[in-house]
């Protein structure tokens, strides 16, 4: 799909997805499935590349990870949020979705029920943690 430049936001990351052997074509199509946007689309893009995540909140120290990203345009970024928070659990979800099933989704912004440890701490136990 394609956006404009000013209007992409990336909205969180895929843990579990492993950069170097991702197929964004594939994962795309499962992800559209599985996020149930077949019948109301929502669009988004996914993207490899490095971010850094704070180890502790207010701290300048952060750890950097190679991530799959999930990007969208500002007006769906609230929705496609939800979307992702409503999967199946990565564990049952494998089941269903081979490819993307297992993957977590981690929002970019703070919430309450995303605080920075919980990043740090899914980040630090992805193999895809770089010190």
């Amino acid at each position: 799909m394609k956006f404009k430049a000013d209007t992409l936001v990336p909205c969180g990351f895929l843990v579990g997805a492993h950069p170097a052997f991702f197929c964004r074509d594939k994962a795309e199509d499962e992800l559209t499935c599985s996020l149930d946007l077949d019948d109301t689309p929502v669009p988004f893009q996914l993207s490899s590349r490095t971010i850094s995540v704070p180890m502790v909140e207010g701290n300048p120290q952060k750890f950097t990870l190679q991530a799959i990203i999930v990007k969208t345009s500002t007006s769906h970024a609230g929705t496609l949020r939800e979307r992702f928070y409503n999967l199946e659990n990565p564990a049952t979800a494998v089941l269903n979705y081979p490819y993307t099933g297992g993957d977590q989704f981690v929002p970019m912004i703070k919430f309450k029920e995303w605080p920075i440890q919980k990043k740090n701490s899914v980040g630090k136990n992805s193999c895809l943690y770089h010190s």
